[in-house]
């Protein structure tokens, strides 16, 4: 994809050391009309981190929510993460969504531009969390696309 005229920021956001109200509360601050979840299974040990009382929640504050699942990060390359390798993770994530994932990052990127949205997973830091993976490509993918981590 080439350059755009128009300018889109993409936010990105992790729900460690969140509460579900404070999640909500700093999606709200920051004007976040979508959030698309974008871990491979929508679910969680923590309270209000699971796919239906996150989106119960969100609708009652009226934010929409998405989950992406094509673009969450397999056991493969999580396990890097997780030990951390954080830059061999990248990697081996980064092969994966280049390599058949691309169009869900343009479908992403697509809802970025028409809402203001925010991309979620669990970790806190986003350069230790494949989101920065995502928002790297959706940026390398169009120009247009500025990344704001919350």
């Amino acid at each position: 994809m080439g350059a755009r005229s128009q300018d889109v920021v993409l936010y990105t956001i992790g729900y460690e050391g969140h509460s579900l109200s404070s999640l909500v509360r700093t999606l709200k601050d920051n004007n976040i009309e979508r959030l698309v979840d974008v871990r491979l299974r929508p679910h969680s040990r923590q309270k209000g981190m699971s796919l239906m009382s996150l989106f119960e929640r969100l609708r009652k504050a009226g934010i929409h929510y998405d989950h992406l699942g094509e673009l969450g990060n397999p056991v493969s390359s999580r396990s890097l993460f997780f030990a951390g390798e954080i830059d061999k993770g990248r990697r081996a994530y980064r092969r994966i969504i280049t390599n058949g994932k691309a169009s869900s990052v343009d479908t992403l990127v697509g809802l970025a531009r028409a809402q203001r949205t925010a991309i979620m997973c669990r970790e806190g830091n986003a350069e230790d969390c494949h989101r920065w993976v995502i928002a790297e490509v959706a940026a390398e993918r169009d120009q247009g696309v500025m990344v704001k981590h919350l």
